[in-house]
């Protein structure tokens, strides 16, 4: 079986992340021959773990006009199929939906991994619907959907949110929807040594530096608790547009001895050992890969309610899920486990058996059949 997974780029991401893993364990059955395509330059942020992988560079130009004036140049990537003629296309991310249905053919069956819950497929208000933008995001929208009816197709939801989400917007293609839960590589985050409360509150967040991961939020909660002369640090992992904005925050509320921003990293499995408990402030999370590690590596995870993880966390059994977004029910959490050893290794141990669903050696397993059980 000939597979090309298709990605935009692989920038440091939950999706590039997750495609680079199910390549990585595609190429190690002899009964499928993987190649990953990337729409970009050769920026690699995943150098350390994808030697393996036979990646393919390609540039492509994707812009639509209303008026017919488009700028389509898909060469390249046309190429590819021509040399590689794979039996399955699996699209991760927007970007590699426009590029890979452009000029879908009858012999291919197409994958697309419905990573979160793209805006441009949601329908529009009735009264922003003469807005410029909105128009155009119609179009683009109608006219993937045309390229999708067209070929054979599965789509793979990566939680309930995402799904429910899709086809909503989507209609009539629930019977060829899945859901299949991300997964990861249970092996790198294993730790002889369980994290322990020490004598300090070490917390950590993992993710890039958006609007909607909300770091900024996480400040004001490192305040909070600093106050009740609690000894804490925050260690975030990413980089992104709002760093500028973490750092004045950073600032203005005096808490820099408590603050460490770490960049990117490529282990993120030794940073979470250096931590004893794990918060996630997203506003708006399609899974939640980033949490899902951290209870593989025994922390606590404290989070917000943001739809899509709420197929992983059980609110005060392995973790917590709030509701209304205030420093004060956010750091008195993390106070508690801080101070009560036996829930914390309580709500520990349980996410630990949560992470177990979610090993990447039977969520491959169940992509194979997937892929095997594709219909015309």
């Amino acid at each position: 079986m000939r597979i090309l997974h298709v990605i935009p780029n692989l920038f440091k991401g939950g999706a590039q992340r997750l495609a680079i893993d199910i390549c990585n364990e595609l190429i190690k059955t002899n009964k499928v021959e993987c190649k990953l395509l990337v729409l970009s330059s050769p920026k690699n942020d995943f150098a350390y773990c994808s030697s393996n992988i036979d990646i393919i560079y390609c540039n492509v130009k994707y812009k639509l006009s209303i008026l017919g004036r488009n700028n389509i140049e898909i060469d390249d990537y046309e190429k590819v199929i021509n040399e590689f003629n794979p039996e399955i296309i699996h699209s991760h991310l927007y970007f590699a939906e426009l590029i890979c249905h452009e000029n879908p053919r009858k012999q291919i069956h197409y994958i697309s991994h419905l990573h979160s819950n793209y805006s441009v497929f949601k329908k529009p208000k009735l009264l922003s619907c003469w807005r410029k933008v909105v128009i155009y995001k119609l179009y683009e929208k109608f006219r993937l959907k045309r390229k999708y009816l067209i070929s054979k197709k599965k789509y793979l939801a990566i939680s309930n949110d995402t799904y429910n989400y899709f086809i909503s917007n989507f209609s009539g293609q629930s019977k060829k929807t899945l859901i299949l839960a991300n997964a990861v590589n249970l092996n790198r985050f294993k730790t002889s040594q369980p994290p322990s409360h020490r004598s300090k509150i070490n917390l950590i967040t993992v993710g890039n530096l958006f609007v909607n991961k909300d770091q900024v939020f996480l400040l004001d909660v490192v305040k909070y608790i600093k106050d009740r002369n609690y000894p804490i640090n925050l260690n975030i992992i990413g980089d992104g547009p709002e760093k500028t904005n973490i750092i004045n925050r950073v600032k203005f509320l005096k808490i820099e001895k408590n603050v460490t921003i770490s960049g990117q990293q490529d282990l993120v499995e030794e940073e979470l050992k250096k931590a004893n408990l794990y918060v996630h402030s997203a506003n708006r999370e399609g899974f939640g890969l980033t949490i899902v590690e951290a209870m593989a590596a025994g922390l606590p995870v404290i989070s917000f309610n943001a739809k899509g993880n709420k197929d992983i966390i059980t609110n005060g059994v392995n973790g917590f899920l709030l509701k209304n977004k205030k420093a004060s029910n956010f750091g008195d959490i993390i106070i508690e486990l801080f101070n009560n050893k036996e829930k914390y290794q309580k709500v520990s141990s349980q996410g630990l058996k949560t992470s177990l669903k979610y090993g990447l050696d039977n969520y491959v397993k169940n992509l194979i059949l997937i892929y095997n059980t594709n219909e015309s």
